[in-house]
């Protein structure tokens, strides 16, 4: 069992429990997202570049939600108090996730083109494919996932001590 540095909150390897937690929070968020993008492709909403786009902010509005409950909660265990408090917070919190949600939002449609027709190949006799849209929201989502830390760390959930 690693030990926890009380002042630092890192282990012995030299984690801290705020990124552990971010990322094993950031993979759920990034499952909410692919989960809730699932049936908006099977429903062919994202047969044109608009309908792609379009089902792309849907998708970010869910998971941003979802990662702001989370984050405050369990993350950077925030202790903000009172309406106004919590308001300017989450205020900050979908401002900075706007701003990285641009590049989640437009950048899949080019990417995609630039992945071409996806993968598609046959591994220890199975066959595996992934389209250039499923292939486009990978690539974003690493991009938005370390730019989503940084804005959370250092611009919305700073402490007073910080």
């Amino acid at each position: 069992m690693e030990q926890t540095d009380k002042k630092t909150g890192g282990t012995a390897s030299g984690l801290s429990r705020e990124v552990i937690m971010y990322l094993i929070f950031g993979v759920l968020t990034t499952i909410v997202s692919l989960v809730s993008f699932w049936p908006l492709q099977k429903s062919g909403m994202t047969k044109t570049e608009l309908g792609f786009t379009a089902a792309n902010a849907i998708c970010w509005i869910i998971a941003v939600t979802f990662a702001y409950v989370t984050n405050r909660t369990f993350v950077f265990e925030n202790r903000a108090h009172g309406a106004k408090s919590i308001f300017f917070e989450a205020v900050k919190f979908y401002a900075g996730r706007l701003f990285s949600g641009m590049f989640e939002i437009i950048l899949p449609a080019p990417v995609a083109r630039l992945c071409g027709d996806g993968i598609s190949e046959d591994i220890a006799g199975r066959h595996i494919a992934i389209d250039e849209q499923w292939m486009s929201k990978f690539i974003v989502m690493g991009i938005v996932i370390v730019l989503n830390y940084l804005i959370s760390k250092f611009v919305v959930f700073t402490k007073k001590d910080d």
